[in-house]
């Protein structure tokens, strides 16, 4: 199978960071790759963007996604959870907490992240 990671991680991709975007079309080109696919996406709120527009059979390509997901302005994270579930998959493992920007913490309030397994089904 293949393995693809998305992350705003400064020693990875800078994707998900004001400037740059994973786009729905980011997703599709990625679902051609040939094989078992595995996505890993790790992109600071940019998820409502790239999953919410994104094609069901083009999320249903991949066999597992591993996603932290945000509670934010964009919506709740429960939009996301149920575009998962909308695409056939089931969350095997799901870890919450809390956020507060470190770098900016007068501005941005603390907000839900969780950090979840999906698997196609």
């Amino acid at each position: 199978g293949v393995e693809l990671t998305i992350s705003d991680n400064d020693t990875m991709s800078t994707i998900g960071r004001e400037g740059y975007s994973v786009t729905s079309k980011c997703l599709e080109t990625l679902s051609n790759l040939p094989g078992e696919l595995v996505l890993k996406m790790d992109v600071e709120t940019a998820e409502f963007e790239a999953l919410l527009p994104t094609p069901m059979d083009v999320i249903r390509r991949f066999e597992r996604i591993y996603i932290e997901i945000h509670g934010c302005e964009k919506g709740p994270a429960e939009v996301i959870k149920q575009k998962m579930r909308d695409c056939g998959f089931v969350c095997e493992v799901s870890n919450q907490y809390w956020s507060q920007s470190a770098e900016f913490p007068e501005v941005y309030s603390a907000m839900e992240v969780f950090v979840e397994k999906w698997k196609r089904v």
